[in-house]
C-alpha cells in the first residue's frame, strides 16, 4: 500500500488547482501527501520581463527535493507539454531513489503515448478515482486512467466517466504543514507567512468545470473524446461555491477578491446566478473576477446580477474578428456580437476595463488579414478596454494538430510559450491598443503597415509596451479599488482592506486563532 506519495507541481503557477484537489481527495482518504511547488521563477521582475524558464534543475535543488521525498512510497507529478523538459530533469534526481513515479496532468492526458516513455505510469484522465485505487493496490494492473509499462509491454485501460457530482470533491489542499516551495535555489517548507505570500490578497477557486465549446486550438477539443462525461459542463452548487470561498478567506486574513477561473462561468443559468448573486452578498460580500464571461451567453440580466454580488473583473475569449479566423477555430459569435457583448460591459462604472483575450501568428491561414482585421475591429469599439495577447501554439490533442504536422510547420509552434509572439508591425499595433486608451498612435502605425508592408519591430519596443501595460492596468485596479493583481508594496501604499465587509470574518479569524483552517474531508472513493 501507498501510505505517503509526494505530489510535485513544475508550474510556475502557484496555484495547481487540480493537483490540490487531488491532494485533499487522497488525504480525505486516508493517504498522506507531501505537495512541492517547483515554480521556475517567484519574482515580480522575472514575470515582467519573460525570464525563459530553465528546463532542469541545480544540483542542491535536486538534492533538497530527493531528501523531502525519500521517506514516501510514491511520488506524483502533473504536468503539461511545455513543461516536459523539466519533468525529464525531476525524474532524473529522483531515479536513484527507487520509488514508484505516476505522471498525470494534461500532458497525460492528450499524449499519454509520449508521457509513458518518461515513467512507468500515466494517468489518462481525472486521477482522484485512479489514484486512490493505486494507491491502495499498487500492483494491480486493471485500474481504469491508468497505463502501465511493464517488460511485455504497455497496459492501456480504458477511461471512466468523469466525476459528475464535482461537489464531492473536498476544497483544494493549501496545507501549509507538509507544503514546500522553490525559492530562489532553495526548497522552503511552506507556513503561513509564504503562504500569505503567495495567495497576497487573491484566492483562485473554479464554480464549474469544463466548457460548452469545443475550440479547434484547445485542450477541451480533446477531452469531449477521451470518455463520458470529459466533454460536459459540470458546476458546483451554490452553497459549495460559498463555502469553499470562506474556505479561501480563512487561508489569510490578508484575502479580500475571490478570483473565479471557470472556462465557463457566465454559461451557468439565470436561475443558478441568482442564488449565487444573493448568497455571495449576504454571506461573503467581498469583490470577485470571472474570466468565462463566453460572448455568447452573456446577458444585462446575469451581467447585472454579478455586479450587484460584486463583480469587478470581466475577462473575455474573442481570440480574432476575422470570420475565416473564427471559423477555423470553431468559436462561437463573431465581430457584432463582441461589439455588442462590449457595449453592455461599458455600462458598469464599477467595473475594472475589460480585458479581452487576443490569438495572433495564425499560420494556418493569413495572419496578416487576422491581424490588420481585428485591429480595426479593436479600433472601432466605444469605451476603455485592454487586450491579453498570446502567439497561436500548437498541443498535442487539439484538432489543429494534425493540420500542422501535415503543414510542417516552424518548431516554435509546438514548443514556444504562447506567451510569445512574432515582432511584426501588427502584433506591435496591437500591443499598443493593449497599453493605452489612445487611438492615434496605432492608427498611424496602420498607416506605415500599408505603404511599407509588415515591417520587423525591435523587440525592446515590445518590452517597454509590455511594461506600459502592466501600469496601466495597475493604475485601472488602484481607480477601481481592485487589488486582484496589484504588488503587496502598491496595495499597501493606496488601498484599504475590504475584509471588514464580510459578515463571517470574525468568525473566520477570531483575534485567539492564527491556524489555517483544514479543508473539509469527504468520504469515499
Amino acid at each position: 500500500m501507498i501510505r505517503t506519495i509526494a505530489l510535485i507541481s513544475p508550474y510556475d503557477s502557484f496555484e495547481a488547482h487540480g493537483l490540490r484537489s487531488l491532494s485533499a481527495y487522497l488525504k480525505s482518504n486516508g493517504i498522506r501527501t507531501k505537495m512541492i511547488f517547483l515554480p521556475s521563477y517567484t519574482e515580480t521582475w522575472q514575470f515582467f520581463f519573460r525570464q525563459k524558464p530553465s528546463a532542469t534543475y541545480s544540483s542542491e535543488v535536486g538534492k533538497a527535493l530527493r531528501a523531502i521525498v525519500s521517506d514516501c512510497d510514491a511520488v506524483g507529478i502533473t504536468m503539461m507539454t511545455v513543461d516536459k523538459p523539466r519533468v525529464r530533469a525531476l525524474i532524473h534526481e529522483l531515479e536513484p531513489l527507487g520509488i514508484p513515479i505516476v505522471l498525470g496532468g494534461v500532458h497525460p492526458t492528450v499524449f499519454p503515448e509520449d508521457a509513458i516513455r518518461l515513467a512507468d505510469r500515466v494517468i489518462v484522465g481525472e486521477g482522484f478515482q485512479p489514484l486512490l485505487e493505486w494507491c491502495l493496490e499498487p500492483l494491480r494492473k486493471d485500474i481504469e486512467n491508468l497505463w502501465t509499462r511493464t517488460a511485455d509491454g504497455v497496459i492501456r485501460n480504458p477511461i471512466r466517466p468523469a466525476i459528475d457530482d464535482i461537489d464531492t470533491l473536498p476544497f483544494p489542499d493549501y496545507g501549509p504543514l507538509n507544503h514546500w516551495v522553490l525559492q530562489g535555489n532553495a526548497i522552503r517548507p511552506m507556513d503561513n507567512d509564504i503562504l500569505g505570500k503567495f495567495l497576497s490578497r487573491t484566492y483562485h477557486q473554479f464554480a464549474s468545470l469544463g466548457c460548452p465549446f469545443s475550440c479547434s486550438y484547445c485542450i477541451n477539443n480533446h477531452y469531449t473524446k477521451i470518455g463520458k462525461g470529459y466533454g460536459s459542463f459540470r458546476r458546483h452548487s451554490v452553497d459549495y461555491i460559498i463555502e469553499e470561498a470562506k474556505y479561501g478567506l480563512g487561508l489569510s486574513a490578508d484575502i479580500e477578491y475571490i478570483d473565479f477561473r471557470d472556462d465557463g462561468f457566465i454559461f451557468m443559468k439565470e436561475e443558478h446566478l441568482e442564488e449565487f448573486a444573493r448568497k455571495f452578498k449576504s454571506r461573503i460580500n467581498l469583490p470577485f473576477s470571472a474570466t468565462g464571461i463566453i460572448p455568447a451567453f452573456l446577458t444585462e440580466r446575469k451581467l447585472e446580477l454579478l455586479v450587484s454580488a460584486g463583480l469587478r473583473r470581466t475577462r473575455l475569449g474573442f481570440q480574432s474578428a476575422c470570420k475565416e479566423t473564427l471559423r477555423f477555430y470553431r468559436r462561437s459569435g463573431d465581430a457584432a456580437q463582441y461589439e455588442k457583448c462590449n457595449d453592455m460591459l461599458q455600462k458598469f462604472d464599477r467595473l475594472v476595463f475589460p480585458y479581452y483575450d487576443i490569438i495572433t501568428d495564425n499560420v494556418f491561414l493569413d495572419p496578416e488579414k487576422d491581424a490588420l482585421e481585428t485591429i480595426e475591429f479593436l479600433l472601432r469599439l466605444k469605451g476603455r478596454f485592454s487586450i491579453i495577447l498570446y502567439g497561436l501554439r500548437v498541443y498535442p490533442g487539439t484538432e489543429i494538430h494534425r493540420k500542422a504536422e501535415e503543414l510542417g510547420l516552424d518548431k516554435k509552434c509546438f514548443e514556444d510559450t504562447y506567451m510569445e509572439f512574432s515582432h511584426n508591425l501588427l502584433n506591435y499595433i496591437l500591443t499598443l491598443i493593449q497599453c493605452s486608451q489612445s487611438k492615434l498612435l496605432p492608427r498611424l502605425m496602420l498607416g506605415l503597415y500599408r505603404s511599407a508592408g509588415n515591417l520587423t519591430v525591435p523587440k525592446f519596443l515590445f518590452t517597454i509596451n509590455r511594461l506600459l501595460w502592466h501600469a496601466r492596468c495597475a493604475l485601472e485596479h488602484v481607480r477601481k479599488d481592485d487589488v486582484s493583481v496589484l504588488p503587496d508594496a502598491v496595495v499597501r501604499l493606496f488601498h484599504r482592506s475590504n475584509r471588514e465587509r464580510c459578515p463571517e470574518d470574525r468568525a473566520l479569524h477570531p483575534e485567539t486563532s492564527s491556524a489555517v483552517p483544514a479543508a473539509p474531508e469527504v468520504s469515499g472513493s
